[in-house]
Order: structure tokens, then C-alpha cells, then sequence
């Protein structure tokens, strides 16, 4: 049932933005629907404080590195969503690109997600003194590598000197974010949590990227076929703005654990051993 509630309010808030341009921002129906999203986030929470196997571990929460890495990671792939979308429909629709050459077009980017994931993030995460200030790189990365392309969109394709730099700077910055987000997120979980808290993790993702393609998928309702390249910067902008959220989120989280003394948390069951203002380092 908390599985059902939880896909039910993500459902509710997606389709909401979805129909959103076709309803009217102030339409009964747009009001159902959010309403309906934010009673249906409700249940899950009082269902999740009552439950003895909850879909979600509340517990997790009060770990402020585990908040931290939560918010920003739905955030982070709100933003990502967002951007993948705005990458297909804009060279399919505006470079009229066919579905392989937008692919082939998009390759870089992935490819280099992998080696930056396995080799370069561990190395930098022991070096900077954890996975935070990486993760703050890796977004930075990627807002820059948006900006990069916002600030150069135009309708003739430009792939050597507009698409590929941003793809070559956005697949690093993806590979770094991805594993120190998830490493901030579980640096303070004790060991028999690490499942859970990678499950919830896992769950803020997915959640994320159906808000941010929902989110595109209504700016793109507003593309005007005689000048689309209006609505595709909008929707730069909105990817822009949910990296710079996901970083200053996980900048605030990082200041505040230095600020924080540290203190022992004990490996037992979450819900039971930490406590409200119980100390996570």
C-alpha cells in the first residue's frame, strides 16, 4: 500500500505538469490533481511512521548527510531528466535529426560517465576529504556545461562546436555527481542500513527525473514551430536552476557537517537508534 501511495502521488504531480498548458495554471482540474498528489504524500508519510517494514524508512532522514543526498539527488535528476529530454526533442525537432543520429550525437557524453564513476570520483572523493566537494564539482560541471549550450542555441546545427563540448564536460560532471551523491548519502548509514538507504536513494532518483521530464514536457507544449528556440531556452533555464538547487543543497549539507561535532552513531535499527538531534558522524 505505501508502494501505491508513493507511485500515486509522483503520478498525481507528473500528470498535473503534463496537463497543465492544455488545462490552464489555474484550472479546478490542475487543482484536483496537485491536491490529490499532496494528500496521497501524506498518506505515505503516516503510513511509513506506523509501519513495522515501511516503503520508506523515515528514520533515514534525521541523518543529515542522508537529507542532504536525498533532496539534492531528486534535484540533481529532476535536472538530468529534464536535459536528456531537452536533448532528443531539440536535435529530432529543431536539427531534424533522425532517432540513431540523435543517439549517435549523445554518445560522448555516456561514454564518459563510466571511467569518471569508477576511477576519477573515488580518487577525488579520498583527496578532497570525502564525497561533498565532488559532488559540488560534478554539478558545477554540468550547470556549466548548460549554460554552454544555452548560450550558443541556435536552429543550424553546429555539432563539432556546439553539441559535443557540452556533451564532452556534462558526461564527467555526471560521473562524479552520481557516486558521491550516493556516497554522502550513505556515509553516516550503519552497515546493516547501507540496502535501505541505497533503495531510498534510488527512489529520490527515479522520482526526480519523472518531475524533470514532466516539468519539459509542459514547457514543451508552449514550442511555437516558427521559433522554437523560445521554449527550448526556458527549458535550459529550469535545467540550469535544478543543478544550482541540487549544489546549494549539498553545499548547505557539507557546511553544516563540518560545523557539526562529531559522535558515534550506534548499528542498530535506524528507527530505534537516532534519535532527533542525534549526531551522524
Amino acid at each position: 500500500m505505501g508502494a501505491v501511495l508513493l507511485a500515486a502521488a509522483v503520478g498525481l504531480l507528473a500528470f498535473a505538469l503534463v496537463e497543465a498548458p492544455s488545462w490552464g495554471w489555474a484550472s479546478g482540474r490542475l487543482g484536483a490533481a496537485v491536491a490529490g498528489a499532496l494528500i496521497a504524500g501524506t498518506l505515505v508519510v503516516l503510513r511509513c511512521r506506523r509501519h513495522p517494514a515501511p516503503v520508506l524508512e523515515l528514520g533515514l532522514l534525521r541523518l543529515r548527510s542522508f537529507t542532504g543526498a536525498f533532496l539534492a539527488s531528486v534535484f540533481y535528476f529532476a535536472a538530468f531528466g529534464s536535459l536528456v529530454l531537452n536533448f532528443v526533442e531539440f536535435l529530432t525537432g529543431v536539427w531534424h535529426y533522425s532517432a540513431l543520429q540523435a543517439g549517435l550525437a549523445m554518445c560522448p557524453g555516456p561514454l564518459l560517465m563510466l571511467p569518471f564513476a569508477r576511477a576519477v570520483a573515488p580518487r577525488l572523493i579520498a583527496r578532497l576529504g570525502g564525497p561533498a566537494p565532488v559532488a559540488i564539482l560534478g554539478v558545477a560541471l554540468n550547470a556549466g556545461a548548460q549554460l554552454l549550450w544555452l548560450s550558443g542555441l541556435q536552429a543550424d546545427p553546429a555539432y563539432l562546436s556546439h553539441l559535443l563540448p557540452v556533451q564532452l564536460i556534462a558526461g564527467p560532471g555526471v560521473g562524479l555527481t552520481t557516486p558521491a551523491l550516493l556516497g554522502l548519502g550513505t556515509s553516516a548509514l550503519p552497515p546493516a542500513r547501507f540496502g535501505t538507504g541505497s533503495g531510498v536513494l534510488n527512489t529520490a532518483r527515479q522520482v526526480g527525473i519523472t518531475i524533470g521530464v514532466a516539468a519539459f514536457v509542459a514547457i514543451l507544449a508552449t514550442v511555437n514551430h516558427a521559433d522554437p528556440l523560445p521554449a527550448f531556452r526556458t527549458g535550459q533555464w529550469l535545467t540550469v536552476a535544478l543543478f544550482a538547487a541540487a549544489g546549494l543543497v549539498v553545499l548547505a549539507t557539507f557546511t553544516t557537517l563540518r560545523m557539526t561535532r562529531p559522535g558515534p552513531v550506534p548499528a542498530a535499527p535506524v528507527a530505534a537508534t537516532i534519535p532527533s538531534g542525534a549526531s551522524e558522524d
